[in-house]
Order: C-alpha cells, then sequence, then structure tokens
C-alpha cells in the first residue's frame, strides 16, 4: 500500500512538470526558412521588439517569445528567397503587447525590413545588405551593416555602430549616436543630441534641441542646432555649422567654412581656403591659411574678433571697429597700411606680401586682433 501511493505521488509531480513545461513551450512559437544569401526578411508587428542576428546557415530561423495564446496571429510565409511576418494583437496597433519579442537569425548577407509600431528593433553581427527600420515608439540599435541604412523612430534613441553609404537616421524625440558610417550620412532629431564619430563621405546633422558633437568628416558637413553647441573635428571639405544659441567650435577643414551662432563664441581653427564667421554676443576666433578666391568675413556684434593668420601668407585685411573708445581696438602684428577713425569708429587696412584673399573683419563693441601664426596644420 505504501509503495502504492509513493507511485502515485510520483506519476503526480511527473504529470504537473509535463504541464509546466507544456504551459512554457506554449509562450513560445519557433520556425525555419531555408534561403539564400541575398534575400530579404520583412517584418511587420504591432508594439513588439524585434532583434535580428547573423548566422553562417542559408536559414532564417524566427523565435517569437511570449506569445501565449495569440501564436495563431502571427503569419509567417515564403516567396522565394524573401521570408514574411506579420502579427497584429486583439485590438489592432492601438494594443501594442510589450511582453511579445521578435528574435531572427538571418544569413551575413541579407536585407531587412522591419517595422514595429511600439517596440525596439536591433541587429547583432555583421550583416552586408540595405536595411530598413521603422518604429513608432522605441529604440534603434544598430550594429555592423554594410550597406545602405534608412531607420526612423518617433520616439526612441538611434544607436549605430557602423552603416554603409547614403544612410539616413531620424528620430522625433531621442538622441543619435553613430561610430562610423563608410560614406555619406543625414541624421535629424527634433530634440535630442546628435554624436558622430568617422564618417567617410559627407555628413547632414540637424538637431532642434540638442548639441552636436562630430569626430571627423571626409567629405562636406553641414550641421546645426537651434540650442546647443556644435564641436567638430577634421573635416576633409568645406562646412557649413550654426547654433542660435550655443558655441561652436571646428578643428580643422579643407575648404570654405561658414559658421554663425546667435548667442555663443566661435572657435574655427585649422582652416585652408575661406572663412565666413559672426556671432551675435561671443568672441570669434578664426586661423585661417587663405586659399583659393574666396572672400572671408569674421565679424561679431558685441565680442572681440581674432584673426590668426601664417607670416607668409597673402591677403588684403580690412579690420573695422564701431563704438570704440580709443584708436587701440585694432591689434595687429602686421604693419597697418592705413589706420585711422574718429567719433567711436576705427578701421584699418593690412596688405600682407601684395594682397591676396580679401578678409574683412569687423566687430561693434569690441576690438580686433590680427596676430602671427607660426604653424598650421594642413
Amino acid at each position: 500500500m505504501r509503495l502504492f501511493k509513493q507511485i502515485l505521488i510520483f506519476v503526480a509531480i511527473m504529470s504537473a512538470a509535463g504541464g509546466a513545461l507544456a504551459a512554457e513551450a506554449s509562450h513560445e512559437l519557433q520556425k525555419d526558412f531555408n534561403v539564400s544569401s541575398g534575400g530579404k526578411l520583412i517584418v511587420n508587428v504591432n508594439g513588439s521588439d524585434i532583434m535580428v542576428r547573423t548566422w553562417d546557415k542559408a536559414q532564417v530561423q524566427m523565435t517569437v517569445e511570449n506569445i501565449g495564446d495569440d501564436a495563431d496571429r502571427v503569419h509567417s510565409e515564403q516567396d522565394r528567397n524573401t521570408v514574411i511576418v506579420n502579427y497584429r494583437t486583439h485590438g489592432g496597433m492601438w494594443n501594442n503587447n510589450n511582453d511579445v519579442r521578435f528574435h531572427f537569425y538571418v544569413p551575413k548577407q541579407f536585407n531587412l525590413d522591419l517595422t514595429t509600431s511600439g517596440g525596439d528593433i536591433g541587429t547583432a553581427g555583421a550583416l552586408t545588405g540595405n536595411v530598413l527600420l521603422t518604429t513608432s515608439g522605441g529604440n534603434l540599435t544598430i550594429d555592423k551593416v554594410n550597406g545602405k541604412v534608412n531607420g526612423r523612430t518617433s520616439g526612441g534613441d538611434v544607436t549605430v555602430n557602423s552603416v554603409g553609404d547614403n544612410s539616413e537616421l531620424a528620430t522625433s524625440g531621442g538622441n543619435i549616436k553613430v561610430e562610423n558610417a563608410g560614406g555619406n550620412l543625414k541624421l535629424s532629431t527634433s530634440g535630442g543630441d546628435i554624436s558622430v564619430g568617422d564618417v567617410g563621405g559627407a555628413l547632414e546633422a540637424f538637431t532642434a534641441g540638442g548639441n552636436v558633437h562630430i569626430r571627423k568628416v571626409g567629405g562636406e558637413l553641414q550641421a546645426s542646432t537651434s540650442s546647443g553647441d556644435v564641436t567638430v573635428g577634421n573635416v576633409g571639405g568645406s562646412a557649413a555649422i550654426f547654433t542660435s544659441g550655443g558655441n561652436i567650435y571646428l578643428t580643422s577643414a579643407n575648404g570654405r567654412v561658414k559658421a554663425s551662432t546667435s548667442g555663443g563664441d566661435v572657435d574655427i581653427n585649422g582652416v585652408v581656403g575661406s572663412v565666413n564667421a559672426s556671432s551675435s554676443g561671443g568672441t570669434v576666433k578664426v586661423s585661417l591659411t587663405p586659399k583659393g578666391s574666396g572672400r572671408s568675413e569674421i565679424t561679431s556684434t558685441g565680442g572681440d574678433v581674432y584673426l590668426f593668420i601664417p607670416a607668409g601668407a597673402s591677403a588684403s585685411i580690412q579690420a573695422d571697429v564701431a563704438g570704440g573708445n580709443s584708436k587701440d581696438d585694432i591689434d595687429s602684428d602686421f604693419p597697418m597700411t592705413t589706420h585711422g577713425g574718429h567719433f567711436g569708429f576705427e578701421k584699418a587696412e593690412i596688405v600682407l606680401h601684395g594682397g591676396g584673399q580679401e578678409i574683412n573683419l569687423r566687430t561693434t563693441s569690441g576690438t580686433v586682433y590680427v596676430k602671427k601664426m607660426s604653424s598650421i596644420k594642413k
């Protein structure tokens, strides 16, 4: 009798364990698709996270976590070398289930088109192909993509390891961080910071309410913010930098530089070409090696103006100060060809080595400094 009871207890325990395992299994859905390199994965889901990883198999593997009783709402099909997955919760797009997560493994050479109405989207591993990512309220995390990436989120951050040429990334309310881009890159955010490492081609970076930090751009640069600072390292081409309420700093550029701020300082260094730099309320400093036929304008409404120029440069410099108190408001390391003024206005002309690029320096209620620069990075 005692042995019989022990057997019953054992059977009950195993049945409970089996039921638990079955319940757990019912919360996960897995399916495999045989494909070849160069195919495409299309995913469109409500409110769920999407993660895609790469592997060496000629196969797409889908795993859906926490699907529970909604497994029949996951529709998947294969059309030749394209895998298509759709998921709609009860109540449609307004009933987002953030507990459901879609995981995929794809070949290392594959194209992606991923959309979720309210979850995060991420990639992990090296992927060669074109990638389209769209989420209405989540973050975008991109590892290494050798191809064009177009990513957009309405309310999250964008974090990127590396993307290919002609990529575009945008968010309406988050930060953007890109470590590397193999070619041209466009970035925009309505309310966050932008941080960029190395860009092989041209870069466009726009934010309506944050700071912009850029390490290196191989081509031309356009960067602007409505209320933050812009800090830029080396630019291989021309640069246009604007902010309505912050400071501007540039390490070097090869071409024409335009820099303007309504309420901060401007510090432009290592420019080979021409400069148009201005501030409505701060100090403007420019280190310039004049090159080409361009004209340079360096102005401040309420601060000092500095021009650092090599001693051997050829240039025609015109300096003007309005609202000054003396004839000492123009300070030059070079001989002044003409120097004079009256009634709070002072002007001077400085001709270097027979003249060259026209450089105009102007300030109101400040001082103009023209200084020798012994060396410059080229």
